[in-house]
């Protein structure tokens, strides 16, 4: 073999040998500088998502106290209740499950449920099938300990959401209310890798994350 012949070889090989190095590290650089930015946009979309929520917090936390505590409804209910030993005639119970949605929507709540000190549902706003039954869990609702909104995870039918609650006592009866908004599930529990066309592998359930935060404080 020639001499001219090698070095042409030599000369070709060091060539391909140089772009495929420089073809190598420009994809690892391009591929760092993505997953810097994926970083920075998932941050970015957590302190929003965080906002939102204590924001939301900030609005639910209190609406349903002056409900319990001024709202001539709830008077006239425990009023029945104490006078009747904590029973309702049909028709009494039919006029105070009506009253549950309206009142619903005027608080822009999502849910809303009327409930006994037993735990017997007067009315609930989202759920009509639900008057009647009785629910030993939200006998715990009345309980003035604990923070006054609090964060549900979702569970069967029941959507994420915050919660609100207050309570009334009159002689020996007891009346709640328990109000929730729900959270959206696609603010912020899974992002895309929207450059690699791949879901993120390190994906966070910030909603909830932060929810159970924002409930304590």
């Amino acid at each position: 073999m020639s001499l001219g012949l090698r070095l042409l070889i030599y000369f070709g090989l060091l060539a391909l040998f140089s772009t495929v190095t420089v073809g190598i590290g420009a994809r690892e650089g391009w591929r760092r500088a993505e997953e810097q930015r994926f970083e920075e946009q998932l941050h970015a979309a957590e302190v929003g998502v965080v906002r939102e929520l204590a924001w939301e917090a900030s609005q639910i936390r209190d609406l349903l106290k002056p409900k319990c505590e001024h709202d001539t409804d709830i008077d006239k209910i425990l009023i029945d209740l104490e006078r009747d030993h904590g029973e309702l005639d049909p028709a009494r119970r039919l006029a105070v499950s009506q009253l549950v949605p309206e009142e619903m929507k005027a608080l822009h709540l999502d849910e809303l449920v009327l409930f006994t000190g037993s735990g017997e549902i007067l009315g609930a706003g989202h759920d009509s099938a639900a008057t009647g039954k009785v629910d030993p869990t939200l006998s715990q609702a009345t309980s003035p300990r604990g923070p006054n909104v609090a964060f549900r995870a979702a569970k069967a039918s029941l959507r994420p959401a915050l919660v609100t609650r207050c309570s009334r006592q009159f002689g020996s009866q007891t009346l709640g209310l328990s109000g929730a908004r729900h959270i959206e599930p696609q603010r912020g529990f899974r992002f895309r890798h929207a450059a690699a066309g791949r879901e993120d592998p390190h994906h966070r359930p910030i909603v909830a994350a932060h929810a159970h935060f924002l409930a304590e404080v």
